[in-house]
């Protein structure tokens, strides 16, 4: 699953590449990522870190880059509907004017097939946990 891998990395990547100006823009974008389930799972987290508030109060540009290849920690079969569990180290950079600060974090996101309908690639992020590293 190289496929699914890289695509992971891009989607971790997008959702936490947003700035003080168009972060609504670029979070519904991102969204389209996630099940449903999955990016109320991100939002309650971002909320929690605050990280909106933090953007916004001190006008920052945040951005994401993995620090690492994905790793597949598990794949199964859960009552008929088939997950992978994959962790993906990123560094997560907020920058405002001359001021930068990073954070590494260690992402784990459970990906879930979905009908096409739902997501052009048939996989969503059903849950998201991030824990600084």
């Amino acid at each position: 699953t190289p496929a699914l891998m890289s695509w992971v990395a891009q989607a971790c990547t997008e959702v936490m590449t947003f700035g003080f100006n168009d972060y609504r823009r670029r979070l519904q974008e991102a969204s389209r990522n996630f099940t449903r389930k999955g990016w109320d799972s991100f939002t309650a987290a971002l909320q929690k870190s605050r990280i909106i508030e933090m953007v916004e109060t001190n006008q920052q540009v945040v951005t994401a880059a993995p620090q690492g290849a994905p790793i597949l920690v598990s794949e199964a079969d859960v009552g008929g509907q088939y997950q992978w569990v994959i962790e993906l180290p990123l560094i997560v950079t907020y920058q405002s004017g001359a001021k930068t600060r990073s954070d590494s974090l260690l992402v784990t996101v459970v990906v879930v097939r979905v009908p096409r309908l739902e997501s052009p690639n048939g996989v969503g992020i059903e849950q998201w946990i991030a824990i600084p590293r």
